[in-house]
């Protein structure tokens, strides 16, 4: 008799490759923001920044993303849930974290950290 082929087990991470993994992606957002601040007096200079109080509206900026995004993404990870939006989400963040990287404007760069906040508010959503 023919037995039916057995399709492989799907290997899911355990608890602790979950807990490493989800502490990278949380650790993302304080990345974004430590990394940035011994730089503001740099980057103001390169964009044109005339007022020094004006650089701190990079952080600004990016906290009021993550704000925003935690309402978007909520919502989304309970529906397809959380894997199903983080990998798309975490491909965006890098390719919006390159572009502040290249911005060539200061207000390119608020939109671009803007945006990319939401996009790493995907890792801290529920």
């Amino acid at each position: 008799m023919h037995k039916p082929a057995q399709s492989p087990q799907r290997s899911l991470p355990g608890d602790r490759e979950m807990v490493v993994m989800m502490a990278m992606v949380m650790a993302l957002n304080a990345l974004a923001i430590d990394s940035m601040l011994p730089a503001l007096p740099a980057i103001g200079e390169a964009l044109g920044v005339t007022v020094a109080n004006d650089r701190q509206h990079v952080i600004s900026i990016y906290l009021l993303g993550i704000g925003f995004g935690s309402l978007l993404y909520g919502p989304l990870s309970d529906r397809f849930g959380r894997k199903g939006v983080l990998v798309p989400a975490l491909f965006a963040y890098l390719a919006l974290a390159i572009g502040c990287g290249l911005a060539t404007s200061f207000a390119m760069l608020l939109v671009l950290r803007f945006i990319s906040a939401q996009r790493s508010a995907s890792s801290s959503s529920r």
